[in-house]
């Protein structure tokens, strides 16, 4: 299909009139998110789950839908953003102008065109039904469109013409039949109706990730030239790899012993594990997420306790990361300090994890801003018993909070991890950032009633997606216990 009228638009553009094909970046996009679940299989198998999907429909329903993410950019009217390129690509001037942002203009381009396209109306006569509803179809469309960190308007029907002309809807039309082709389906992918919905939260997130690498110039540089989809599916696949793990996003595996001297940087002479710490070394552990609430005095060492649990969960999953949340930047400061010495003892001596400060001013914190390096060269084991010196952090993942929780190991405040379940921007992001992680609370009586009700939230999505986590306090009420205990139960 390389003369289709889909050739002829551009989705990305720089200043000295080069520009990369919506094809491609569309392509570039999809691969990301393939190389990802390939690459995170704590993140595939928890994905499965969410969806209702096996494997191998996983990698092709999710990398289709991916493609999808940028539709709204067929309109006339951002394609005028570039007057020179619309002239240089279609031969055509348009008035038209870009009031609505392209990620609403994808999904109302889905609703009110393309969705029709692609399922019929059902019925016969008088009972023929003039919009068929599929729900968990227009529940993952939105979750896609919706990439830039907020989900896409949905009210604007009977305003298509406004920004799109005649033209753009064929282009569309066609270039959504040109990746059904590409992945192999007979039909339009439907993820399971009971599922769609509750997935969607996680898919978001996903797309947004994908979208970033996928628009990252150095891995994925403009191509104005023109290969079947095919040849740059193939391309697009082997750039994404080097995208994913150039950020810093592929997990290393966890050390197959991690012992109570392994949480200090210095052991003292005389290490006696406390009653909790010793409880916490044998305690029985099944498959699937698990709760532990650690509730004991100042002093009986629920901080080595919790890092002991954590491993062994790790090591259970074969891969994942931790995020240790905790109430205050101070407070967090202090752990990021204690776990950088330590930290890389959590994972295979070999490993070079990435260790993340998550609050708002991190950057303020000169371990943290040292720790920050300009690519993630893998740094190995000296061969004389020591290990490299100082925490480590890719670059990609250090320059923003709504990255921070996608590191392998994230220290912040509760509220980095608490945006994963408040209407804020990228929330998705966060909350895909914790999953297959065991998510380490501390100092939960600090939580007052509304930051409770909020934990809540967040167990109970994070149970849904199969993590685990721990909790550290002192004495709890009744009361609240058993609402955090019922959350993720």
């Amino acid at each position: 299909m390389v003369g289709h009228s889909y050739w002829n638009y551009w989705a990305k553009a720089g200043d000295n009139g080069s520009y990369h094909r919506f094809v491609f970046h569309a392509l570039d996009v999809a691969a990301c998110g393939l190389i990802l679940l390939r690459s995170l299989s704590h993140w595939c198998l928890s994905l499965q789950v969410l969806s209702g999907l096996d494997d191998g429909k996983l990698e092709k329903h999710i990398p289709f839908y991916l493609s999808l993410h940028d539709l709204g950019k067929f309109a006339t009217a951002f394609q005028n953003l570039r007057p020179d390129l619309l002239q240089r690509l279609q031969r055509r001037q348009s008035t038209k102008g870009y009031h609505v942002r392209h990620d609403t203009l994808g999904y109302w381009l889905w609703r009110q065109h393309v969705r029709s396209r692609f399922f019929p109306p059902a019925g016969q006569g008088r009972r023929r039904r003039r919009t068929p509803s599929h729900p968990e179809v227009d529940a993952w469309m939105q979750a896609v469109t919706g990439h830039h960190g907020q989900p896409p308007a949905i009210e604007g029907d009977g305003l298509l013409q406004d920004y799109f002309d005649t033209q753009d809807l064929q282009a569309a039309e066609g270039f959504v039949a040109a990746v059904l082709e590409l992945f192999g389906c007979d039909t339009f992918p439907q993820p399971p109706a009971e599922n769609a919905a509750l997935c969607s939260w996680w898919l978001a997130g996903l797309t947004i990730l994908a979208d970033w690498l996928g628009s990252n110039q150095d891995f994925f540089p403009y191509r104005s030239d023109i290969i079947s989809l095919e040849q740059y599916w193939d391309v697009a696949q082997a750039q994404a790899e080097s995208a994913v793990a150039v950020a810093g996003l592929i997990p290393d595996p966890p050390a197959q012993q991690f012992t109570l001297s392994d949480c200090f940087s210095e052991p003292p002479a005389f290490l006696k594990p406390t009653p909790l710490q010793r409880w916490a070394e044998r305690v029985p552990l099944s498959s699937g997420p698990h709760l532990f609430l650690l509730e004991d005095v100042t002093g009986a060492g629920k901080t080595e306790a919790a890092l002991l649990l954590a491993q062994r969960l790790l090591r259970n999953q074969r891969e994942g990361g931790l995020y240790f949340a905790l109430p205050t930047m101070a407070t967090a400061n202090g752990m990021y300090q204690r776990l950088g010495p330590v930290y890389r003892r959590l994972y295979a001596s070999e490993s070079s994890p990435s260790l993340v400060l998550a609050h708002g001013r991190a950057d303020l914190v000169a371990a943290f801003r040292e720790s920050v390096l300009p690519s993630p060269t893998r740094e190995k084991a000296y061969g004389d018993g020591t290990e490299p010196a100082g925490a480590r952090c890719a670059a990609w993942l250090a320059d923003s909070r709504k990255k921070a929780l996608l590191a392998e190991v994230g220290v912040g405040t509760l509220d980095q991890g608490l945006l994963a379940v408040l209407p804020s921007r990228h929330q998705s992001l966060r909350l895909l950032g914790l999953l297959g992680k065991v998510l380490i609370v501390d100092e939960v009586h600090a939580c007052d009633a509304y930051m409770n009700g909020l934990l809540e939230h967040l167990l109970r999505a994070h149970a849904h997606a199969g993590g685990s986590a721990i909790l550290l306090s002192a004495t709890l009420p009744y009361r609240q216990r058993d609402k955090l205990l019922n959350a993720f139960a």
